[in-house]
């Protein structure tokens, strides 16, 4: 935690409880025609990796109402393409940015609880871009993407912006003026240039800038909040402290300004690039690592779970060439599929070796609405012996000491605990996984369970 500072229909947006939300937009079908006959691009182009650390996808495109939350990604978006059926591999930080790196499942590349860093003995996509001749940079607020747990590796540069900040300090304005300087340094540099950008202000606690939360309209009924600190997070995943619907509404309140302040500093970078004509030869991908829990099913952070709201993450691609504008698609895609597809897209040859993703200019040629998609949480010995037991020596942290394993596929959704429970959902008819249908439907539950181990065999 931080100290400081199949078809995914109906869909759960809300859950958040936001009004409004993005409106669906078509592209016309002779522009995706055209776009998914392109090819990769014969001169390599840049490559901007966001990543809206702890941003659900439920708040990309929202109001709160009336306020739009994102709407400098919201621009991006209708001049890429959106994949609302994205997921992320893992819920937190270390294993699902090893997953956006190595393009490998975390039992594959081990990044997770109990194993924080990522060996240098997998190559990254820093690593592989750096080979054909790309500049390389990376900024992270997040000090779990420390050089020392490896995630530095195949960066020229790698910025740790969060190193010198004051407690509760929200950091993307230094990371927006970290990489807007470094994309000026590097003017006179003919090579082509990957960036990677991690922005943390979604995390707990909730300390919004209060320029961002005036902006939002307090909660009826609820006490008022400037912030919501992570003991406050962990009182009420610990059953030691209540919050009524109104005043969990707030919570929310608190989390959207984090993210509406977040999205000016986005805006920043993405302003540089276009006003300086780069933007126009850059693939430009924006996602998030996981996503957060707000209340629902007891939970708050994005520890303890493999639920909805810590799997379902945002992903647009903008790349003209490749992928049309304004296009949303429900063709199931993960950030496994990230690294597969900046290889593509630039023309630079596939890795050698197997892995679990896929190019996502090959999904929309040709989306499969049956993919499984896989993500697994590590047992979390060491959070829950140390940090619970040192924190919150009251909560009995000993049922979420287990690992937790869950499977989407062709509208179903499984997880399964080592410690022995297994659940199952249609996503269909209960996107708030409320009702667990693993005795109704047993035959469904093994070909879940099944589906599983075989991917568990895999990349």
């Amino acid at each position: 935690m931080r100290q400081r500072k199949a078809s995914k229909t109906p869909r759960n947006r809300t859950k958040f409880y936001l009004a409004g939300g993005l409106v669906l937009v078509l592209a016309l079908a002779a522009a995706l025609t055209a776009a998914l006959r392109a090819r990769p691009a014969k001169t390599p182009p840049n490559v901007v990796l966001i990543v809206l650390d702890t941003v659900r996808d439920d708040c990309v495109g929202a109001h709160w109402q009336g306020v739009p939350l994102t709407p400098s990604v919201d621009a991006i978006a209708a001049e890429g393409t959106r994949f609302t059926n994205a997921f992320s591999a893992a819920p937190w930080t270390v294993p699902s940015h090893a997953t956006l790196f190595t393009g490998l499942h975390p039992h594959r590349h081990y990044a997770d609880h109990e194993h924080f860093k990522l060996a240098d003995s997998f190559t990254t996509l820093a690593e592989r871009l750096q080979a054909h001749g790309y500049a390389t940079a990376g900024v992270t607020c997040n000090p779990w993407l420390t050089h020392t747990l490896g995630f530095k590796q195949g960066f020229e540069q790698y910025f740790e912006v969060y190193a010198d900040s004051q407690p509760n300090e929200n950091d993307s304005p230094k990371a927006s003026t970290q990489a807007i300087e470094w994309l000026r340094q590097r003017a006179a540099d003919q090579r082509p240039f990957f960036l990677f950008i991690n922005y943390l202000d979604a995390h707990l606690p909730y300390t919004p800038a209060p320029e961002a939360l005036n902006r939002l309209p307090p909660v009826p009924d609820a006490k008022p909040r400037t912030a919501f600190s992570i003991a406050e997070a962990e009182r009420f995943l610990g059953r030691l402290d209540q919050l009524s619907p109104a005043d969990l509404q707030e919570v929310r309140r608190v989390y959207a300004a984090e993210i509406l302040a977040q999205d000016a500093q986005v805006a920043r970078v993405l302003d540089y690039l276009r006003g300086t004509g780069q933007l126009e030869n850059t693939v430009l991908i924006i996602t998030a690592d996981h996503g957060e829990q707000l209340g629902e099913h007891g939970f708050t952070g994005h520890e303890f779970s493999l639920y909805e709201p810590v799997l379902d993450v945002p992903l647009i691609v903008r790349f003209p060439p490749v992928f049309p504008a304004g296009l949303q698609t429900p063709a199931p895609a993960g950030l496994i599929d990230i690294l597969p597809t900046i290889l593509d897209v630039a023309g630079l040859p596939p890795p050698s070796e197997t892995l679990p993703g896929r190019s996502l200019r090959k999904l929309l040629a040709a989306p499969a609405a049956d993919r499984p998609l896989l993500a697994e949480y590590a047992r979390p010995a060491t959070l829950i012996n140390k940090y619970w037991r040192s924190n919150q020596p009251r909560v009995d942290m000993s049922a979420y000491n287990t690992s937790l394993k869950s499977l989407r596929l062709g509208g179903f959704k499984y997880i399964a605990a080592d410690i022995g429970w297994e659940r199952l959902f249609d996503l269909s008819t209960d996107a708030g996984e409320e009702r667990d249908l693993s005795a109704e439907m047993p035959d469904r539950l093994a070909q879940m369970r099944a589906k599983v181990a075989e991917l568990e065999l895999g990349p």
